[in-house]
């Protein structure tokens, strides 16, 4: 049975996402921007004006969960939470996951 929380390196084992990739917390509520690190890590950048009120720029994350919950104040799916683009349509991070399942079944 595959996993269901793939890490970042299933990820990009399977050519899902690859270093560099983006994505994004919703814009209008947050203003944060995710990057796949390396094949273990994510950064985030604040993408408003002024300074990050969170201070996540300096850390990397080992996975998507940690930072969508930080910057909510509280647990949220991070599967959903996160968004990407795909063919000029924002879609949930949970593509990659679904994406990663069908792989490995």
């Amino acid at each position: 049975m595959a996993k269901q929380k793939p890490s970042i390196s299933d990820l990009i084992d399977k050519s899902i996402i690859k270093v560099g990739q983006t994505f994004f917390a919703p814009k209008d509520d947050f203003g944060y921007l995710g990057i796949i690190a390396n094949r273990e890590h994510i950064t985030i950048k604040y993408t408003r004006e002024g300074i990050d009120p969170r201070n996540m720029e300096i850390e990397l994350y080992e996975s998507f969960s940690k930072p969508a919950n930080e910057i909510c104040g509280y647990p949220v799916n991070a599967w959903f939470f996160w968004k990407y683009h795909k063919n000029g349509e924002d879609r949930p991070i949970d593509d990659w996951r679904k994406e990663y399942k069908n792989t490995v079944l």
